[in-house]
């Protein structure tokens, strides 16, 4: 076997690695959640309310009788109030396939009225679909998210073969 080849099993035996993987995992998960938090999607799109005025007041709203993010504004559409939905943003990973998979977990707490009754939780994956239908697409495939990908798979590969050539 020559170097070539070598270096070939390396990249393949690096790319099925969970550790690898799930830093990987990690990393587009930490890009998803910053850029949603921006009001925006990982495409750039901007996320927009097609009522500004009356989103604005339902967030003010709920913003009375509930903890806020730090990064909730009324007026901007981020998809935080609480933040419970973007901290659910998640990965799986598969290393036998190379995969990982980005994904939403758990149940959003209700909201707080102003009764001080709370409203029933809510899976996550139920409100992102919403969101979706919406035109509030989060968790979206773009040429921007590839490309930040493969800057990371192609820096941890580096870093990883730099370590087992030498």
């Amino acid at each position: 076997m020559d170097i070539v080849d070598a270096i070939i099993k390396k990249i393949e035996a690096i790319l099925k690695d969970k550790d690898f993987l799930d830093k990987v995992g990690a990393d587009v998960v930490f890009i998803f959640k910053g850029t949603t938090r921006t009001g925006k999607n990982v495409a750039g799109q901007k996320f927009q309310f097609k009522d500004k005025k009356k989103a604005s007041k339902r967030r003010e709203q709920v913003a009375k009788y509930n903890k806020t993010h730090p990064t909730f504004s009324k007026g901007r559409a981020n998809v935080t109030i609480t933040g419970e939905l973007v901290d659910s943003i998640t990965h799986k990973v598969d290393s036998n396939s190379s995969a990982i998979t980005i994904t939403v977990e758990g149940d959003h707490k209700g909201y707080k009225n102003k009764n001080g009754t709370t409203g029933k939780s809510v899976p996550n994956k139920k409100i992102l679909k919403g969101l979706g239908e919406k035109g509030f697409t989060i968790l979206i495939e773009s040429e921007k998210i590839n490309e930040k990908i493969t800057k990371k798979v192609k820096e941890e590969l580096r870093r990883r073969l730099k370590n087992k050539i030498s």
